[in-house]
């Protein structure tokens, strides 16, 4: 199995400066400085090990951006976040990375600011600063830290998104379960023009998941593939600590 090499996006924006009312075209050049792969920690790639994130309000591009802080495990019940400076819930991008061959550029987004639901999304920017695609890679609450959807970036620059289904149609509190039946999908995608391209997709067996089951990355549960497939869950090359 190759080596695979994980996304990390964490924000700590009670410590960190924020500009407001940006574009993408307009971040800073220490901004966009590339993200080079592996990438365990956004923070370590920035000077002195400060991670710089810029609010980003009354953009031309929100509407390709996803905008939902998630209410419920299953998803189902969100709250739509405003782009106004008045919404400390505002997206804010978080990382960039340069995407291999070509002129476009991958941000990440985040939903929620400090609050204790958070949305982070990837979003694909031409050389004009136009948003082309988007495709949301992390939805969690807490503390402490209970994710339903992950995603990490491997060294050929596939972008996997694991994600847990929960089976019952009854809402389900982020905060407040001790189990739920679910079932875990792994889908990936290649970048292709300027867009996410699905090239392989990954069901599991259906098992009961309980908190402890969303604490720890989703790719190293002990899910059994239904069918074996050519995208196998991330091995870790080394032992990294959580964010909270």
């Amino acid at each position: 199995m190759k080596k695979s090499f994980l996304l990390l996006v964490v924000i700590y924006i009670s410590s960190i400066p924020t500009f407001a009312q940006l574009s993408f075209s307009e971040l800073p050049s220490i901004f966009t400085s590339s993200m080079p792969l592996p990438c365990y920690d956004v923070k370590d790639t920035r000077p002195n090990g400060v991670l710089y994130t810029y609010g980003m309000v009354a953009l031309k591009e929100t509407s390709g951006i996803p905008h939902r802080q998630y209410k419920n495990i299953q998803c189902t019940e969100w709250r739509d976040v405003s782009f106004s400076e008045s919404d400390i819930a505002a997206p804010t991008v978080v990382m960039m990375m340069n995407i291999p061959g070509g002129h476009h550029k991958l941000y990440s987004v985040l939903v929620g600011g400090i609050s204790d639901a958070l949305t982070y999304s990837l979003v694909i920017v031409d050389s004009n600063g136009q948003v082309s695609d988007a495709l949301e890679a992390k939805i969690c609450w807490g503390p402490p830290r209970k994710c339903i959807k992950q995603t990490y970036i491997d060294e050929n620059f596939n972008v996997i998104v694991h994600t847990i289904h929960p089976l019952s149609s009854d809402s389900i509190s982020p905060f407040n379960f001790s189990s739920f039946q679910g079932q875990r999908e792994d889908v990936c995608y290649r970048i292709v023009n300027g867009q996410f391209k699905e090239t392989d997709r990954t069901k599991y067996k259906k098992r009961t998941f309980y908190p402890k089951d969303l604490t720890q990355d989703l790719w190293d549960g002990p899910d059994i593939p239904l069918l074996q497939k050519p995208t196998p869950p991330r091995q870790p090359n080394k032992k990294r600590k959580r964010d909270t």
